[in-house]
């Protein structure tokens, strides 16, 4: 029977959840805004040494060693190096999103307008 799940890596899931409970629970400051990324450091820092003391390779430094050092990523240029399509599916799913984020933009700018009693939606005459 093939194993499904190690016990390595839950462990590692947890001390990262862990991680980010604590930072989210105890930072002050910058800490306490940036719990995820401070979590995510302190897993990638436990896998790197519970694959030390396990001899587990966890996380490979191969590719990092093969890459140049200077190199630049492929370009492509619309309407040269492929045809534009447009999904209606694509366009039918982000429209409400777009529609809900210029409603709330609107209302945030209303009620700054209630609260400090200016006209930020007037034109301004030059």
């Amino acid at each position: 029977m093939k194993k499904v799940y190690d016990l390595t890596y839950f462990t590692i899931g947890m001390v990262t959840l862990l991680a980010v409970i604590l930072f989210n629970i105890y930072g002050k400051k910058i800490i306490g805004i940036i719990p995820v990324l401070l979590g995510l450091i302190v897993g990638y820092f436990f896998s790197l040494i519970l694959g030390a003391i396990t001899g587990q390779e966890i996380v490979s430094f191969a590719k990092v060693g093969e890459a140049s050092w200077f190199h630049l990523p492929p370009m492509s240029l619309p309407f040269l190096d492929y045809d534009v399509k447009f999904y209606p599916s694509a366009i039918l799913t982000m429209a409400p999103i777009a529609f809900v984020t210029m409603t709330e933009h609107f209302g945030h700018v209303m009620v700054l307008n209630s609260l400090t009693g200016k006209r930020f939606l007037q034109r301004s005459r030059a």
